[in-house]
């Protein structure tokens, strides 16, 4: 990511058998919208049955009703404080996502009706 320039980034598994596009294979990711500076992650799951979770990440627990609005190439979000990231920040939960599927234990997640 580049300083100030808004952007979306989203971190998909494929399997290496599979035509790229798959339906199957997006419906689980990690993504990330905004600037270097400050930046929402979001990370969903489908579960066997079929249905899915969709979570806002974040460093540490919500303490308040306060937002902040994170403004990305085709919107804006809005998140509480403890849910905005740097992208030095994201960066190690990326490289988890990608080597195990997972994030770390210590992220907060926060789920979405979508």
């Amino acid at each position: 990511m580049q300083l100030g320039k808004t952007t979306t980034y989203v971190l998909w598994h494929y399997p290496s058998n599979e035509e790229f596009a798959h339906p199957k294979s997006l419906t689980n990711y990690l993504q990330c919208a905004g600037t270097a500076e400050r930046m929402t992650l979001e990370l969903r799951a489908t579960h066997d049955n079929g249905e899915y979770t969709h979570w806002i990440l974040g460093r540490e627990p919500i303490t308040d009703n306060e937002t902040e609005e994170i403004v990305w190439d085709h919107g804006s979000t809005m998140v509480h404080p403890e849910e905005v990231w740097t992208a030095e920040q994201a960066a190690p939960l990326f490289e988890q996502y990608a080597h195990q599927r997972t994030i770390p234990n210590w992220v907060h997640r926060r789920a979405l009706d979508i």
